[in-house]
């Protein structure tokens, strides 16, 4: 569990064990990538007379409490959320937008503008939305690229706090007074209001949901961290004496001396079954078990898609507890392709139980929310370049893919033939087209405006970017 003290230097994060982070204060917003196992923080900075900040990740695996700085922000954040299986990152700041970038740095982008003081965001993976919390003690959702802006909920009496998605409901808290507070959830299809917890000491700030699913916690305005059962019972304090705590989040830091107990089906033992135990298990399909037995969901010693669909039967379950993990995790696309060939896969192999079922349903759902609803073509990162810069797109259906660099005087530069491309969105550094600032005789082109257009079937759009030697 890590969580932010507001009121010390401005804002400190503390972690697991209480100690507080060596990487500086003013520390706004935390997010954690479960994938990945690394921590990702939104600090305040004061620079040429003017606020503006930074976004900050950790090392991998957690190996270090020391944040590296990975954006430079020209207005400080509010909020940070993360989606890992499409490797984005998102935030909300000052100036009203949300803005988004890979979990390393780059393609920073604007996707919405305008927008009425947002602050606090989260991320809904599984369907593919963000959420987040605006001046008007409103809570708002969009799509993933920014789009289908709607109102998801509205405060009946108090100030919006932080917010969290957990299985299938948003959850969030509610501050009356400094000794009134609420927290509610709503489903995240239905948007049914629930009021979980009615609090008459002291206000909710921040909350999470624990790794197991199995418990809420919070903070308050009396300076303590707080959890209960999801119904409200069992309200017990977890941490006293604090000063201001804010946001909290979990995070995954185990020792190899920990012993804990989980379902075969949660692979990465985060205490809930996701797309990234699926992912876990896709990165070692085909293999023996003894290497890496826990992606042996069933138990019969070779990793397939038997074992896929035993974990996609059981998506969004949260879990209990169980055996440690020594399974290291590793970045690994997950793309409609892969997606398409294990519902193939799983056809194949279908006995018509109810788990095959279940789990081809989970896969389907999954492979919808990884397909884009248009195709586009998206601003070149990083821009202006030099020599080289990759160029990010989407594909709505399948299509042979063509760009074409052209100079100012719209002289063709450079054609790079793709070929035929499946449907799906295609835009960190290993599947962004790249280009290496030269012509098609190999030679390095000029500073100056160049322009790219994308050629996809019968789709073609194109766009300027800029090479600054």
């Amino acid at each position: 569990m890590f969580w932010i003290e507001t009121l010390k230097v401005g804002g400190a994060l503390y972690g697991p064990d209480g100690s507080i982070g060596s990487f500086g204060n003013r520390v706004k917003s935390i997010a954690f990538d479960g994938l990945n196992r690394q921590l990702y923080s939104t600090q305040i900075r004061y620079q040429e007379g003017r606020y503006c900040g930074a976004i900050y990740r950790s090392p991998h695996e957690l190996s270090s409490f020391d944040l590296i700085e990975i954006v430079k922000l020209r207005s400080f954040s509010f909020g940070i959320a993360i989606a890992p299986l499409t490797g984005k990152l998102y935030w909300t700041n000052f100036q009203g937008d949300i803005q988004t970038c890979h979990l390393d740095g780059s393609n920073v982008q604007t996707l919405i503008t305008g927008l009425n003081s947002p602050k606090h965001i989260a991320v809904d993976t599984a369907g593919s939305k963000l959420y987040w919390t605006d001046g008007q003690e409103r809570i708002l959702q969009a799509d993933l690229n920014g789009k289908n802006i709607q109102t998801f909920a509205e405060s009946s009496a108090g100030t919006l706090g932080h917010i969290t998605v957990a299985g299938d409901h948003l959850y969030w808290t509610e501050k009356v007074s400094w000794t009134d507070g609420k927290i509610r959830r709503a489903n995240l299809q239905t948007t049914d209001i629930q009021r979980v917890i009615a609090l008459g000491d002291s206000a909710p700030i921040g909350i999470a949901v624990d790794g197991t699913g199995s418990k809420l916690y919070w903070t308050d305005t009396q300076g303590r961290i707080r959890r209960a059962n999801f119904n409200g019972t069992d309200i017990e304090d977890v941490a006293t004496g604090l000063i201001a705590p804010g946001q909290l989040i979990f995070g995954i830091h185990v020792t190899k001396d920990e012993e804990r107990a989980y379902p075969a089906w949660d692979t990465n033992t985060d205490g809930i079954t996701n797309v990234l135990d699926l992912i876990l298990v896709a990165q070692h399909l085909g293999e023996d078990a003894s290497a890496n037995p826990q992606a042996d969901v069933n138990g019969d010693g070779t990793i397939n898609v038997l074992d896929l669909i035993v974990v996609a039967q059981n998506l969004g379950e949260p879990n209990a507890a169980g055996a440690p993990s020594n399974l290291a995790i590793e970045t690994l696309e997950l793309g409609p392709v892969m997606i398409q060939t294990w519902i193939a896969q799983a056809e194949a192999e279908n006995d018509r139980s109810l788990a095959f079922r279940h789990g081809i349903e989970n896969l389907r759902r999954l492979l919808a929310s990884l397909l884009p609803e248009e195709t586009a073509l998206l601003p070149n990162y990083p821009n202006p370049f030099n020599p080289e810069t990759w160029i990010p797109y989407h594909l709505a259906e399948p299509a042979d893919v063509t760009v074409r660099i052209y100079a100012a005087d719209g002289a063709l530069v450079r054609t790079l033939a793709l070929g035929h491309q499946a449907a799906g969105l295609y835009e960190s550094r290993s599947r962004a087209v790249y280009w290496d600032g030269k012509n098609g005789v190999g030679e390095p082109v000029a500073s100056g405006v160049y322009f790219y257009t994308l050629t996809a079937g019968d789709f073609m759009t194109t766009r300027k970017m800029l090479i600054r030697k």
